[in-house]
């Protein structure tokens, strides 16, 4: 995450984008509220949904996942990464095959390089104490069905970490909440944009 918050930092700086609007989503997120924690000049404001500003809380049940990935890709353990990724109404609902069966194709792609990425994902390191000093506007979107990151992990809790942070939760959305919900996160984004200008 380290790593990824520095080139990030380093892409904004190259691009000379000035202090720009950052939003991401799961390790988005935590790169997110890295950027808002320790390089506010080059963030006016950070989204961070589906993320978490604390250290892993399953990292005993993600685990074996994670090495199964590593060492076997996704193809035996893609229905438990649908349920990682998505809630219960788009797994569920007739209406949104598409999104199901278009991610768990893609997903069925992902080469075993992934367990690397995921094992990075969930040994990262606790970034709430670093937000405790930012003056960056950071908003916490969640989806209700989150699997992953329920609230209040992914919504209170995360917003409480930085002083300038709030949270919203969509209904019907899971851990991939702009997929899932994308006019509501839309919504949520650009009041949280306008409010900073």
């Amino acid at each position: 995450m380290d790593t990824l918050a520095e080139d990030a930092a380093a892409l904004i700086e190259h691009l000379e984008l000035g202090r720009c609007h950052f939003a991401g989503n799961s390790m988005g997120g935590f790169v997110a509220l890295r950027l808002a924690a320790r390089r506010p000049e080059l963030v006016r404001t950070v989204a961070a949904m589906g993320s978490s500003a604390e250290e892993e809380h399953k990292l005993a049940e993600f685990s074996p996942l994670v090495k199964h990935l590593g060492d076997h890709g996704p193809e035996q353990v893609t229905a438990i990464l649908m349920h990682i990724m998505f809630g219960d109404l788009t797994l569920s609902a007739p209406s949104r095959a598409a999104i199901r069966d278009e991610w768990r194709g893609y997903m069925l792609t992902l080469p075993t390089s992934i367990g690397d990425a995921a094992y990075q994902v969930i040994h990262r390191q606790s970034i709430a104490k670093e937000l405790t000093e930012t003056t960056v506007p950071v908003l916490a979107i969640a989806g209700a069905q989150d699997h992953a990151y329920p609230p209040p992990l992914s919504s209170v809790r995360l917003a409480a970490a930085a002083p300038t942070g709030r949270h919203v939760t969509v209904a019907g959305a899971g851990h991939s909440v702009a997929l899932e919900d994308l006019g509501a996160v839309a919504g949520h984004l650009r009041r949280h944009f306008a409010a900073a200008s």
